[in-house]
């Protein structure tokens, strides 16, 4: 699930995109540090085309399909596990300006998504979808 404390934000600033994961399974997940710990951006504007992915996200995405780790990460990243017990959460925030071209002034909406460990089928899952207005500095 994802959430946005700001529903507009001016073009040029941070898109903060609070996330939480809930383990729903009656197992311990684990997620070996790389991609089955990353999340990926998704935004399309108001007429449902996607937005252009910086170099950053795209990177993300390629890592993500062909489940690499993350060479250029951070240590700390490149070290980060995950493990969530039956009901567990992991909460964060990352800044969808990053990822996707979210300087235009207009509407868009954002998803996240990952891949789940290989022990838990790796499939691809998304997130709920958050719709955030980018207002032009001007105003």
């Amino acid at each position: 699930m994802i959430h946005t404390d700001k529903a507009v934000v001016p073009s040029g600033k941070p898109v903060e995109i609070w996330y939480q994961l809930t383990n729903t399974a009656n197992r311990v997940i684990r997620s070996s540090p790389g991609t089955s710990t990353e999340y990926a951006v998704e935004a399309r504007d108001e007429f449902g085309e996607m937005v252009p992915d910086t170099g950053l996200n795209a990177k993300r995405r390629e890592r993500i399909e062909r489940e690499d780790a993350d060479p250029d990460g951070p240590p700390a990243m490149a070290a980060t596990s995950m493990v969530l017990g039956p009901g567990q959460q992991s909460l964060g925030v990352i800044d969808a300006a990053r990822f996707v071209d979210l300087f235009k002034p207009g509407i868009y909406s954002i998803q996240l998504w990952r891949r789940l460990p290989k022990e838990a089928g790796g499939s691809e899952i998304r997130s709920n979808v958050v719709v955030v207005t980018i207002e032009s500095k001007l105003q």
